[in-house]
C-alpha cells in the first residue's frame, strides 16, 4: 500500500509541475494568435495572473506587431511600466511605477533606444529626483540631482554614457 501510495505522490506531482509548462504554453500560443489576427485589424491581447486574475500584460498588435499602448502590471493589478510601441519598438515616453504604485520614472524612447529626456523620482513618486537627456541610449549632456526640498545638489556633464565632471554641489 505504502508503495502505491509513494507512486501516486510521484505521478500527481509530475502532472502538477507540467501544468504551469501547459499555460506558459497557451499563454504563449495566444499571444501568437494576437499577432496573427492582427493583420486584419487591430488587436489588444490581455493576459492576467492566474494566480489573482488581476491584468498582468496589455499589448496592442496591428499588422502583426506590436504598435500601440503596452502595460505591465504588479501581480496586485496596480500598474508598474507604461508606454507605447511603434511597428515592434518602444516609441514615446515610458513611465515606470514602483509597487506601491507612486512614479519611479520616465524615460523617452525612439526606435527602441533612449532618445531624450530621462527623470528619477524619489519614493514619493512627486519629487524630483534626477533629470537629463539620452542621446542613441546613452547619457548625454547635464544630469541634475536634486534634494527632497527640490533644491539642485548637483550637476553632472554626460558624453556618451561618461561623467566628463560635476561642476556644482549645493548644500541642503
Amino acid at each position: 500500500m505504502k508503495k502505491y501510495s509513494f507512486i501516486f505522490l510521484i505521478i500527481l506531482s509530475t502532472l502538477l509541475s507540467s501544468c504551469s509548462a501547459i499555460n506558459e504554453f497557451l499563454a504563449e500560443s495566444e499571444e501568437r494568435d494576437a499577432k496573427k489576427m492582427s493583420y486584419y485589424a487591430p488587436v489588444v491581447y490581455q493576459r492576467p495572473y492566474e494566480e489573482t486574475g488581476n491584468t498582468a500584460l496589455v499589448q496592442t498588435f496591428e499588422n502583426g506587431k506590436q504598435n500601440g499602448p503596452f502595460e505591465v502590471h504588479y501581480l496586485d493589478g496596480k500598474l508598474q511600466i507604461k508606454g507605447n510601441y511603434k511597428d515592434d519598438k518602444k516609441d514615446g515616453v515610458w513611465e515606470y511605477y514602483r509597487e506601491d504604485g507612486t512614479l519611479e520614472g520616465k524615460v523617452t524612447y525612439k526606435n527602441d533606444e533612449a532618445n531624450g529626456k530621462y527623470e528619477a523620482y524619489f519614493k514619493n513618486g512627486k519629487t524630483l529626483y534626477s533629470d537629463g537627456t539620452y542621446v542613441n541610449g546613452k547619457k548625454n549632456g547635464i544630469e541634475k540631482e536634486y534634494y527632497m526640498s527640490g533644491k539642485l545638489q548637483s550637476a553632472t556633464t554626460y558624453k556618451n554614457d561618461t561623467p566628463e565632471e560635476t561642476i556644482m554641489y549645493y548644500p541642503s
